[in-house]
Order: structure tokens, then sequence, then C-alpha cells
């Protein structure tokens, strides 16, 4: 059972995971600040591109006391199914630790495991709609203890919020090469984000939930849009982004 602490690191980094806007920045900090309930002596966090061909790329990697030559020999030994495909193959999110999978010894598993002081393993692999998204591996050498229920309870509760920070810029990266024409109109980001859902009917409360923020923020927002679309209502502003949509 988790200590009131231990639920509030935990509540901080939910905070973290969805409210640093620079995804590299956010897997920086998070790899700094789960350590605090969750010790490691080496850790990494990939982005995934999976090809035609079945191979994964490992993007962007943030590491922590790894070099990066064992960042690139992790890739290598992901393709060749050694090590970690296994878990990738669920395609679903999914929390694990080395010591429950079942998976004969392999030379080059080994020698990966030797040559970077590693022993015990556990980690996240994030998928959403059978697509994968990222991982984020901790490691510990062999005179540490194992990582404990309790290590995977805190993985288990994390899980779903990098599955959804992940979901969701993939999605914005589908856009890329197409410029939002409501950039034209100076709003953010984040503004056109949120004017997109309001054109989508959402509620405040619906906005704040599927963005994770607060229905305070939202409002802060929505009158941001207002004075800088120059309108003082929902109606006027989709005719504004109707507008703005039809000549671009």
């Amino acid at each position: 059972m988790l200590s009131h602490l231990q639920w509030l690191e935990i509540n901080d980094l939910i905070l973290l995971i969805n409210r640093t806007e620079d995804l590299k920045m956010m897997r920086l900090y998070f790899l700094d600040a789960v350590r605090l309930i969750l010790p490691y002596d080496k850790a990494v966090f990939y982005l995934f591109t999976e090809e035609e061909n079945g191979s994964i790329t490992l993007k962007e990697p943030v590491f922590k006391n790894l070099s990066t030559e064992a960042v690139k020999e992790y890739e290598r030994l992901i393709n060749s199914d050694v090590m970690g495909r296994r878990v990738m193959n669920l395609r679903r999110t999914t929390e694990y630790r080395s010591s429950d999978l079942i998976q004969p010894v392999q030379s080059a598993a080994g020698d990966f495991f030797t040559k970077n002081n590693i022993f015990w393993y556990s980690g996240i692999v994030m998928a959403d709609k059978d697509i994968l998204l990222g991982e984020v591996i901790f490691y510990r050498s062999r005179d540490k203890n194992d990582f404990s229920d309790t290590d995977l309870e805190i993985l288990n509760i994390l899980k779903d919020h990098f599955t959804l920070r992940l979901s969701r810029e993939k999605d914005k990266c589908l856009t890329v090469g197409r410029v939002n024409p409501l950039t034209a109109l100076g709003l953010t980001e984040r503004e056109c984000e949120i004017t997109e859902l309001i054109m989508r009917k959402f509620s405040i409360e619906e906005i704040s939930d599927k963005l994770v923020i607060s229905p305070y923020t939202t409002k802060k927002h929505i009158n941001h849009i207002y004075c800088k679309l120059h309108v003082k209502n929902r109606l006027q502003l989709l005719d504004v982004v109707r507008n703005c949509k039809i000549t671009n």
C-alpha cells in the first residue's frame, strides 16, 4: 500500500507529465523527479517510430548514467528480439519488470547487461491503438534489490498518463507540415487546440478533462482567444474561425 508521501510525489509527477509543454524536458524532469520514490542506477526514456517492416526506431532518447553507445546498442537489441520486444509485441501500455519475464538468456543481452553493470530492469511500454509510442526503462545493478511490487504499482499508476501525453504528441505530429490557419490570427498552439475543441462543441469541463488543465485555466485561455479575435461569445468565434478556414 502506498504511503501518503508517495501519493503526493505521484500527484506531482502526474502534473509534470501533463503540464510540461516541451516533451524532451518533461522526460528529463521526470527521470530526475521519479528517483524520490523509485530509486534506480540508470534510466532511459525513448520515443518510438515503427517502420512498415516492423523495425523500431528509437527517437530522441533522454537518459541518466548511460553512455550514448549503450543507448544505441539497446536499439539494435530490441530489433533483434533479444530483449524488450516481447513486451512490445503486446502493443498495449504495460508496466513490467525483468524478473517477471519468461525469456531465455541470450549472449547479446548478457553482454549488454554486463558491460553496463545491469542486473535488474523495469519500465513501461506505451502504446495507443496498437501503435507503439515510447518506453521508459529503469536499471539497477546486481548489488541492489529487484524492483518491488510497490515500484510496479507506481508505474501502473503513471502509465496511462504517459500514454495520453504521448498520444497527444503523436496527433500533433500528424499535422506537421500543415500550418494551422488559426495561427495567422495570432493564436498560440494551445489556444488553437482549445478553439478546435470549441468548434466541436466541447464544454469548458470537457476541454479541461481532455487537456488535463483546470477549468480556471481553460476559461483564461478562452478569454485570451476572445480578446485576440475581437469576439464576445462562442457564436461570433465560430463565424471568425469558419471564415478563416474558408479563406485558407
